[in-house]
């Protein structure tokens, strides 16, 4: 019986070692890039700060030259919803200080997104068991030992580790530095008909119509606005910033779609708060340029987060 037992425990130290060494390689820090900076911590005396989902994490790549001595963080992270927002910013928000800026980035399927349809692997690992919402101790475990759903991953990660070269991490890196026009065209097609498909929608050019992405915006709109209300009350300073899209995707979106979901978030959340909208969603300079975008029309690459964050940074200093 005690061996038996010795047994087992010598493969669970076995596992957790090779779990522990499997979260060390580079094919484990490529899954979960965005995580890199939080793991290095989250600094304090924040001047500008960053909230928001995929767009935001390519947006403001170019940002930090702005910000001297660690006074600025991005917490945008893959796939995040406006609630992980809400709860990333009341965990964080103690790091601004007073005059702060805070951006809260959109883009037009946003307000549709709840936090039950995203990867939830990002607040395993960023939050604690309290400000989790629905925590599940299965997932917690899961997600803190990821050979636990596919030990195979163990061996593709040695495979990366002896074939491929020794490469910085960034998100540049994850994509060409731009694509032809058809690969740009095939892009933006699957990702609009991706939103179509997720939140139920025959196009996205009508109104919504589906029950269930009007609660989703309801409550949304309430997240943000309690975001934007905690700003005011501790003299930081909230900015709502709607990163800039190539034609290829904004060809899809219609008026009456982008009024009664973004915009309509925008100013109900807002209400008779002063927040600046810094618009961009048409900019000129990105809208047949996709050559400043990694994907064709989406993720910003250096280049185009490099004007945008020009162009943000003239805007929060001018006015």
């Amino acid at each position: 019986m005690i061996w038996g037992l010795l047994f087992l425990l010598f493969l669970a130290v076995i596992f957790i070692g090779l779990n522990a060494f499997y979260k060390q390689t580079d094919y484990f820090k490529w899954q979960h890039l965005e995580l890199e900076s939080y793991k290095q911590g989250v600094p304090e005396q924040l001047d500008c700060g960053v909230f928001g989902s995929t767009y935001a994490l390519y947006a403001f790549q170019a940002m930090p030259q702005y910000h001297l001595n660690n006074r600025f963080f991005n917490f945008s992270l893959n796939a995040e919803s406006i609630e992980q927002d809400y709860l990333l910013f009341n965990k964080y928000k103690s790091h601004f200080n007073k005059g702060a800026f805070v951006l809260f980035t959109l883009a037009p399927c946003v307000c549709y997104y709840t936090y039950e349809e995203s990867p939830q692997y990002n607040s395993y690992f960023l939050l604690s068991h309290k400000e989790i919402p629905n925590f599940k101790l299965s997932r917690f475990i899961r997600f803190r030992f990821p050979l636990l759903s596919d030990f195979k991953q163990i061996f593709r990660s040695l495979k990366f580790l002896l074939n491929d070269q020794k490469q910085e991490l960034s998100l540049d890196a994850l994509f060409p530095q731009s694509v032809s026009e058809e690969v740009a065209k095939m892009n933006m097609k699957g990702m609009a008909e991706g939103w179509m498909h997720l939140f139920r929608l025959a196009n996205l050019k009508e109104k919504n119509r589906d029950a269930m992405n009007e609660k989703a915006l309801k409550a949304n709109t309430s997240y943000l606005k309690a975001m934007i209300d905690d700003c005011v009350q501790h003299e930081i300073v909230p900015v709502i910033v709607i990163t800039p899209l190539a034609k290829e995707l904004t060809n899809y979106f219609g008026k009456a779609f982008l009024d009664n979901g973004m915009y309509k978030l925008i100013q109900d959340a807002v209400g008779t708060h002063q927040v600046r909208l810094l618009d961009y969603l048409y900019d000129v300079d990105f809208q047949d340029n996709r050559s400043l975008f990694a994907d064709g029309g989406f993720r910003l690459n250096v280049a185009g987060s490099s004007l945008l964050c020009k162009k943000i940074m003239k805007e929060l200093l001018e006015n």
